[in-house]
């Protein structure tokens, strides 16, 4: 279904694969180094593209999908919007995300470090094809559909975590407790 933005919308930062989490849909544009856009199924590996304060992150991986039928969301802010794989990781307030865990009302970072709500959200089954990708370092990128304006921050497929130890006895927490809940998805390898 055609949402029919003339202007290009912010992309949301996806992180994101058929789909591990860092999938794009083919003809998602990514910023580079020089100030120009590349579509996302023209990266090679260790092509350079700009994470979202305007650092440069290499593609450590790069998998073009033969057209299938996915998910699609297409999630839309005030400014901004993008259209991912359900599974793609977006860059939310305080967390990333799979685009089929946002709802109406929760804030995604946008473009220039602004944070939006979510204002409308459509997902949709569509045979597309889909780039996954993984950055180095695994930093938010901005992400453009060439209809619309400004960018959605996400992110690519992310390195495989590792999970530290357990809190020490006493309850005190380890200095590198961090958690990461587990997701119904696969993109836990991120």
């Amino acid at each position: 279904e055609d949402v029919g933005d003339a202007r290009p919308a912010p992309a949301l930062a996806p992180q994101g694969a058929a789909d591990g989490g860092g999938c794009f849909v083919a003809g998602t544009m990514l910023r580079q180094p020089d100030g120009r856009f590349v579509r996302v199924e023209d990266l090679e590996r260790n092509s350079e593209v700009c994470d979202a304060n305007g650092n440069i992150l290499r593609v450590d991986s790069l998998t073009v999908h033969p057209p299938q039928e996915q998910e699609i969301i297409d999630v839309r802010t005030p400014e901004a919007g993008l259209e991912v794989t359900a599974s793609h990781r977006v860059t939310g307030q305080r967390q990333t995300l799979p685009a089929r865990s946002l709802r109406i009302g929760d804030r995604v970072l946008v473009s220039q470090g602004r944070v939006e709500e979510v204002v409308q959200m459509r997902k949709a089954r569509a045979v597309v094809s889909v780039i996954d990708v993984a950055f180095n370092p695994d930093c938010a990128v901005e992400a453009f559909f060439p209809r619309r304006s400004d960018a959605i921050l996400s992110k690519g497929r992310g390195a495989a975590q590792t999970r530290r130890g357990r809190r020490p006895a006493g309850g005190a927490p380890a200095d590198d407790a961090f958690s990461v809940p587990d997701t119904e998805d696969s993109w836990m390898y991120v």
